[in-house]
C-alpha cells in the first residue's frame, strides 16, 4: 500500500452499530456511525470512495472474525488490520486512569493506533473457499463433539444418582 494513497480508518465496533474515525491522506479527519448491516456498510463504503476516489482503505479493528470483517472483506479496496483487543486496552489505560471505554475515542484511538504502527501489522487476508469450508465444519464437529461430552456428564450424573454405588 502507497501511504500518499491511504486513508486510514479506525472501528470501534458493536453489535449493532460502528463507530469510525478516519485520517484522509490530506490531513482531513472525518467521524461517524453506521450500522451494522450488509447495505449499510455497503453504503458506507462507497460514501469513503466518493469522498477519496481511487483510494486504498486500510482499516483497522479490534476483531479478526465476525460479520464486519466478512463484509469488509468483500472489498478489494478495502486492507484489514486486526488489532489486538489486549492492546487497545494497554492503550486505552495509558491515556485514561480508569481505562473507561468510549465508542467515539477508541475508533479515534484504533485509529492512531494504525497510522503510527501500520508497518508493523499484518493485513488480515481471505481465507481460500476451500479453507473458509475446513473452517466451518471443524467449528461444527466442535460444537457436535461438546455436545456429545455434555450429554455424557449429564446422563453419568443422573445414573449415579439411582444407582449411588457406581461412584466409587
Amino acid at each position: 500500500m502507497t501511504p500518499e494513497n491511504n486513508v486510514l480508518i479506525g472501528i470501534d465496533w458493536a453489535d449493532s452499530k460502528h463507530d469510525f474515525h478516519l485520517f484522509a491522506p490530506d490531513g482531513n479527519v472525518q467521524t461517524g456511525i453506521f450500522r451494522q448491516a450488509p447495505e449499510a456498510i455497503a453504503e458506507q463504503i462507497q460514501s469513503w470512495r466518493n469522498d477519496h476516489p481511487g483510494a486504498t482503505f486500510a482499516v483497522a479493528i479490534e476483531a479478526s472474525k465476525g460479520a464486519l470483517i466478512n463484509a469488509l472483506l468483500q472489498f478489494d479496496d478495502v486492507v484489514i488490520y486486526p488489532i489486538n483487543p489486549a492492546a487497545l486496552a494497554y492503550l486505552r489505560k495509558s491515556h485514561r486512569h480508569g481505562g473507561g471505554k468510549s465508542d467515539p475515542v477508541d475508533a479515534r484511538r484504533i485509529a492512531e493506533f494504525l497510522r503510527e504502527r501500520m508497518d508493523e501489522l499484518r493485513p488480515l487476508h481471505q481465507d481460500s473457499p476451500l479453507t473458509r469450508e475446513l473452517a466451518g465444519l471443524s467449528e461444527g464437529r466442535r460444537i457436535a463433539v461438546d455436545a456429545r461430552a455434555d450429554l455424557a456428564n449429564e446422563l453419568t450424573a443422573l445414573i449415579k444418582q439411582y444407582y449411588p454405588m457406581i461412584s466409587g
